[in-house]
């Protein structure tokens, strides 16, 4: 058998099933950022504790305004995203809208926090 019927039958199913999985997660914490946004969000998220919620940071506000401009769709091409492809990361339609009013209010947020 030829190196690439191989791949084909032994590797590819396995890689393809991690790359599902992958998405699967991407969406489902870009949904989870989504929800959580309260005026930018903290230096860490702690699901299931009871206490006083951190600061805000901005730094981290960045790196996730940034993230989810990418699976929005906002992000064409970047050195920080090298193998994005068009709607391979991208949430699905019904999340957009949510997401596009996250990212407008967390880019007023660090355009005005001092």
């Amino acid at each position: 058998m030829d190196p690439l019927a191989t791949y084909l039958q032994e590797r590819y199913p396995a890689e393809a099933a991690e790359r599902t999985r992958l998405r699967s997660d991407i969406i489902r914490v870009a949904r989870f950022l989504v929800e959580t946004y309260r005026l930018g969000w903290p230096y860490q998220l702690a699901a299931g504790r009871d206490r006083e919620p951190p600061a805000r940071s901005a730094s981290t506000t960045a790196m996730i305004v940034f993230a989810l401009d990418a699976v929005g769709g906002g992000v064409d091409e970047s050195v920080l995203v090298p193998g994005l492809r068009d709607d391979y990361l991208q949430l699905p339609p019904k999340d957009l809208a949510a997401l596009d009013m996250v990212l407008a209010r967390g880019l007023k947020r660090l355009a005005t926090a001092s």
